[in-house]
């Protein structure tokens, strides 16, 4: 019952087709008519799962489920409601059809839809879902014993046990030496069927251990892991043997219990992942919890406890908006709720009232609720807020020009930001060597005004800046009440000493003040060296007033301290809007660059120094040459500059550059690949190629160039078609170039591929250049050829096929009753049919593009075969094989399967198959004993031969073969005048078998 428009083919098959648009219109067919199966239609936009669920439960018939397109959420929930099987519009659905009937007969559509109840029914145990399938089982086959066994080693258990057979009971174990369940495993395809068990067994012992006299089981492999078996029997023999309808029903309820086993291992996992999970969260130092759509806590982890102040137990299960109200955490409200509603992470910082405390939070919603990660960043935020403040403090003391100004103010930034009460800078006196105290804060001027001046290595604060690292200690300050402090000494490079301290009754100096300590004390070294160089500027400047050229002095930062006036209008800005600015605002140079440049001339590598910038100038961009040097007698090191124009040097040098860069970048950007050649005794030699050569051919330029290209990519069969064309291309008039063009066929980094050549060459003085472009037009040649092939053929045999048919119906029109003639109708019908299936299967074949992988060729073979022997159960294969890894995929079993099939049509008697390997390739034969195929057919294959209307292929077997193998770079051949078929296939590198190899391992090892 389909509701297809598109399925009225199906009208002229053997089925009478009844069409519904609802239930109610389909329950009135089932009504009237014992059906056979039940075909529902759904599409993208609409299941119809409750059309589906009242036909399903309204009829036995196998119900088949389809969608226009693959859709395995549609499949899973299809079966759940009642259907019995699931395809697409793709497939053949009267074959679908005729296939899913056999395996599900009508007749026991009760018993099948008793099975599926049984693993849908929720149970959380894997030996109730067995033990409802087996007693299914037993009354389905009417047989009083069903159990379920486990195989460990050579020892049967039985894990589930229905019946009152003494020996078959749950718990029992038996050696698998003595099991009926032995001879299951030991079957192809994993089913046995013993309809009288003592004549049909191989051995006595299973029979002398259990006395069953008819027995049925299947082989349980979930995930393809051998489990054990699903099994029933009798204790006598059983009056009608076991038929196909009842492998079907063991076998699918062994398939349903594997997909039970499966999903308990899965659900067993989750369950260790979240405990693993929680566990993690218990290590992590971040609080935590998690709370349902309802806001409730589900979870909370100790981290979370401790920044809350809450028993994590006592919070779960109660609505977080209730532990703590909007008005103390309006904002995370917020923002939780945004969160939740957008289905967006949301991450923020927000002062948390009720613990005075700042909360980094990172809050990641599900439909399901919220999970929150958060840490108390109290410590981090109140040293963010000194450290902002402390930069503007560092701003103010750059401003300062006096010595003893920017010690006051170090002093004051440390009382006022750091909060520190007892505050000494000590400047150092050259002259004298000593340490004096320059600048005191308040609270020392209170309690100890007089403090001594220090000698350099004296006390605390003569080490650390003789040193020059940070020192730490006591203060005596006997004035205080409790003499002893706690005190720390920064030394202001070769400046002086910052020296801070507190009371007894304080706390220790905090780890980020001391960090925040040594920036401000590196920041007032800075200060004073551009004080110092200020004073030192204003001896020199005057010197430099009265000089036309353009001069500059740079710190060792590369900040302008100096320019002259013709810089300055240069530049279009007053003298003094560049000093303080650092010079890669007037050149294009970045900072890095300059301060690299200027770090080589004070580290004393080289005295002097010539760069070539462009100077932002009045009028635009002025390309400049700068000779710099050391500033000599300078504390620190200055850099002094003199700047020359040289617009004109470089007008010059770009009207020279212009047309070469033009070309280069012609050349780097053509997606052909390109090729510069200078010619040596008359043979192509690289000069260089350009990235498209480099992707296509597969070779760095630095390999090739000196090379000659003809002995990287020109076939061995085609050297002598290539030293024509290298001759034509060469043979260039003196006064102007050559081009010549030809169709080609080059060896790529993806095999063999054919070009357009055009080839240009030119007189350079006496010596021959010129330039090979190439361009790809494989996939033309391919395609072309393949329309070909497929236009003549299809259209010949099937205008051949298709005439027969007309005239056997004919005949029958005057024979009736001559059954021979409807013999040979559905014959040529089928092989109608046959053509077609090969031509969609090439199409689709030719139409894929998997990524090309490192596969067993064994395994492919297998497959192959298999599929062609189910089309021809008559007939036998032999097949013999070696281990081979090649470079392949799964339409590697599409080409076995037409050979096969080509030996079953050509060959009278058995097909052997076997696989070999050279050391680098892979051949696949396939023998039979018949004539051979035809010499012209061969040719036609093989494309030596034109097609023509009359002679073309018989089949397009030969041609699927052949077309797919070119796909992975291989190649047909025919052995022993054509009765042997040889596929040739590259195999793949020692190297990568050996990472094949490691990878199974490694996969098998994780399984363990």
């Amino acid at each position: 019952m389909t509701t297809n428009e598109h399925d009225a083919a199906l009208e002229s098959t053997l089925y009478d087709v009844h069409h519904a648009v609802d239930a109610a219109t389909a329950l009135d067919v089932l009504d009237r008519i014992d059906v056979d199966g039940v075909v529902h239609d759904a599409t993208s936009d609409d299941w119809r799962l409750d059309v589906l669920e009242t036909v399903a439960d309204a009829t036995d018939a196998a119900v088949l489920a389809r969608t226009p397109d693959p859709d395995g959420e549609f499949a899973a929930a299809a079966s759940a409601r009642g259907a019995t099987g699931y395809c697409t519009h793709d497939d053949d659905l009267a074959s679908r059809i005729a296939a899913h009937l056999d395996r599900y007969p009508t007749a026991d559509q009760s018993w099948y839809r008793r099975l599926h109840d049984a693993v849908t029914d929720p149970v959380d145990d894997a030996d109730e879902t067995a033990r409802r399938l087996l007693e299914v089982g037993c009354d389905r086959l009417d047989l009083p014993y069903g159990f379920l066994t486990r195989f460990d080693a050579d020892e049967q258990h039985i894990a589930v046990a229905i019946g009152d057979h003494e020996a078959l009971q749950t718990g029992n174990s038996a050696p698998m030496a003595d099991s009926y369940c032995q001879y299951t495993a030991d079957t192809d395809g994993g089913y046995l069927a013993m309809d009288d068990a003592r004549e049909q067994l191989p051995a006595s012992n299973p029979y002398e251990a259990f006395e069953l006299g008819c027995y049925v089981g299947g082989l349980v492999e979930p995930d393809g892991e051998v489990y054990g078996s699903l099994c029933f029997a009798g204790d006598a023999a059983r009056d009608r043997e076991f038929d196909d309808a009842d492998r079907t029903f063991v076998e699918f309820a062994v398939e349903l219990f594997e997909h039970e086993l499966e999903r308990d291992q899965h659900r067993r996992a989750i369950e260790a992942a979240n405990d693993r999970y929680e566990a993690l969260l218990e290590r992590i130092d971040d609080g935590f919890f998690a709370l349902d759509e309802n806001w409730r806590f589900t979870y909370v982890n100790e981290r979370a406890g401790e920044l809350l102040g809450r028993d994590p137990d006592a919070l779960v299960d109660e609505r977080i908006w209730s532990e703590y109200p909007s008005e103390q955490a309006d904002q995370f409200r917020d923002r939780y709720e945004r969160a939740m509603t957008e289905q967006t992470p949301v991450v923020f910082e927000e002062h948390f009232e009720p613990l005075d405390a700042w909360l980094e939070v990172s809050a990641y919603p599900s439909p399901d609720g919220l999970s929150v990660l958060f840490q108390d960043v109290t410590d981090r935020k109140r040293y963010e807020t000194q450290l902002t403040d402390l930069l503007d403090a560092v701003r103010d003391l750059y401003g300062e020009t006096e010595r003893e100004d920017i010690a006051q103010r170090v002093v004051d930034a440390t009382h006022d930001i750091l909060g520190y009460q007892y505050v000494v800078v000590r400047l150092h006196d050259p002259d004298a060597n000593t340490l004096p105290p320059t600048a005191t804060s308040d609270a020392i001027d209170r309690d100890a005004p007089d403090r001594p001046t220090y000698d350099v290595g004296e006390s605390r604060a003569g080490r650390a800046f003789e040193r020059n690292e940070v020192v730490e200690g006591e203060a005596y300050l006997p004035d205080v009440h409790g003499p002893l402090t706690s005190a720390q000494y920064y030394p202001i490079d070769s400046h002086g000493v910052l020296t801070v301290a507190t009371r007894y009754d304080e706390t220790d100096i905090a780890e980020s003040d001391q960090r925040l300590a040594q920036i401000l004390a590196a920041n007032a070294a800075a200060a004073l060296d551009l004080a110092t160089r200020q004073r030192a500027l204003e001896r020199y400047e005057s010197v430099l007033e009265n000089v036309q050229d353009m001069v500059f002095v740079l710190d060792e930062t590369g900040v302008i301290e100096y320019a002259t006036g013709p810089l300055a209008d240069a530049i279009g800005q007053p003298r003094t809007g560049l000093v303080g600015v650092h010079a890669s605002e007037f050149v294009d140079a970045d900072v890095a660059t300059l301060d690299a440049a200027i770090d080589t001339l004070l580290d004393g590598e080289d005295e002097d120094a010539t760069f070539q910038f462009e100077l932002v100038g009045v009028d635009g961009p002025v390309p400049i040459e700068v000779d710099v040097s050391v500033l000599p007698g300078m504390h620190g090191g200055d850099i002094v500059g003199v700047v020359h124009d040289i617009s004109d040097l470089t007008e010059t040098r770009a009207r020279l550059e212009s047309e070469n860069a033009r070309f280069r970048q012609l050349f780097e950007s053509l997606p052909d690949p390109v090729v510069e050649n200078r010619f040596v005794d008359g043979e192509p030699v690289v000069e260089r190629v350009n990235p498209a050569f480099e992707d296509v051919f597969g070779y760095d330029e630095r390999e090739l160039v000196g090379e000659r290209i003809n002995d990287y990519i020109v076939p061995e069969d085609r050297r002598a078609e290539a030293r024509s064309l290298d001759r034509s291309t060469t043979d260039a008039a003196p006064d102007e170039p050559t081009v010549v063009s030809s169709e080609v066929v080059r060896q790529t980094s993806q095999g063999m591929r054919h070009f357009l050549f055009r080839g240009i060459s030119y007189l350079d003085g006496d010596v021959h250049r010129g330039y090979g472009i190439y361009t790809d037009i494989t996939s033309q040649h391919e395609r072309e050829r393949r329309l070909q092939v497929l236009n003549t053929i299809l259209r010949h045999n099937l205008r051949t096929e298709m005439t027969l048919v007309s005239g056997y119906v004919d005949e029958l029109a005057v024979e009736y009753d001559d059954h021979d003639l409807a013999d040979r109708i559905r014959d040529a019908v089928d092989e109608v049919v046959s053509l077609s299936d090969k031509a969609r299967e090439l199409e689709r074949a030719l139409e894929e593009t998997p990524e090309p992988a490192l596969v067993d060729v064994v395994t492919h073979v297998q497959n192959g075969i298999a599929d062609a022997t189910n089309d021809h159960p008559d007939r036998n294969v032999t097949f013999d094989a070696d281990s081979a890894t090649v470079v392949a995929d799964h339409r590697l079993e599409i080409v076995v399967k037409n050979l096969v099939e080509n030996a079953f049509e050509h060959g009278g008697g058995e097909v052997t198959v076997s696989v070999t390997t050279t050391d680098t390739t892979v051949e696949i034969r396939v023998d039979d004993d018949g004539p051979g195929i035809p010499e012209f057919e061969r040719a036609l294959v093989s494309g030596d031969r034109d097609i023509t209307q009359l002679e073309h292929g018989s089949g397009l077997g030969l041609w699927i073969a052949t077309w797919l193998l070119n796909a992975f770079d291989g190649d047909l051949r025919f052995e022993n005048d054509a009765s042997t078929v040889v596929a040739v296939v590259p195999r793949a590198p020692t190297d990568a078998q050996a990472a094949l190899a490691a990878e199974s391992d490694e996969s098998a090892a994780t399984e363990d």
